[in-house]
């Protein structure tokens, strides 16, 4: 079905923009919180109670790609929901303030029955790449691998890493947040090509400054 175009709008915390198309559900709300571990997603809805049952299906758009989500605990001004199994993927991709459509058939390319499509890489996403950091701290010279992974997890390769499940991270267009050892330390910085650098602060009030440079 040929999808006509009816207004474009930029969208900050997104790093792109979201279309509006005539096919479009009918509008419900935005996205209000984004838990990028567990896959849930608080969307802002007036009336949420009225309008939105439990198991309903709801969607974004990013860059014009459809990303499910199914609602799974609607409240009076709010809906509890978490995304499609098949659109977990994109679960980076998902900002505060998106606009939230209810779901029917046709509003994407595919089949809706069908698995969703994962979207590219925008505004040069580090999604799946792999990257040395290295630093100085009062642990002395340390250099290891970081790998991000498409579910907002961060495999850290560091020497002496014993807990795995509690690295996380963030990107906002050139910017990235790592969370690592359930936020003991929070890594912040600039991306810029296939370097990134910042500062870093432990819980202990400990600072220092690091660098990586993308190797895959």
């Amino acid at each position: 079905m040929k999808r006509i175009l009816i207004t474009l709008f930029f969208i900050g915390l997104a790093g792109g923009f979201s279309a509006v198309y005539s096919e479009d559900g009918e509008e419900l709300g935005k996205v209000g919180e984004v838990n990028k571990a567990s896959g849930e997603i608080t969307v802002n809805v007036p009336n949420s109670g009225q309008k939105i049952k439990m198991g309903d299906i709801l969607y974004v758009r990013i860059d014009g790609a459809v990303v499910k989500m199914r609602a799974v605990f609607p409240m009076m001004t709010i809906a509890r929901c978490k995304i499609e199994q098949s659109d977990k993927q994109n679960i980076i991709l998902i900002k505060k303030g998106l606009t939230v459509w209810r779901y029917k058939k046709g509003v994407e390319n595919i089949d809706p029955e069908s698995e969703s499509t994962v979207l590219e890489n925008t505004n040069d996403s580090i999604i799946g790449t792999e990257w040395t950091i290295k630093y100085s701290n009062t642990d002395g010279y340390l250099s290891y691998l970081l790998i991000f992974k498409p579910d907002g997890r961060l495999e850290n390769r560091h020497p002496n890493e014993s807990t795995p499940d509690n690295d996380f991270w963030e990107q906002d267009g050139n910017s990235i947040t790592m969370k690592i050892n359930d936020s003991f330390v929070i890594y912040k910085g600039t991306i810029n090509g296939s370097t990134m650098k910042g500062s870093a602060t432990n819980t202990r009030n400990h600072t220092w400054e690091w660098e990586a440079v993308k190797v895959k």
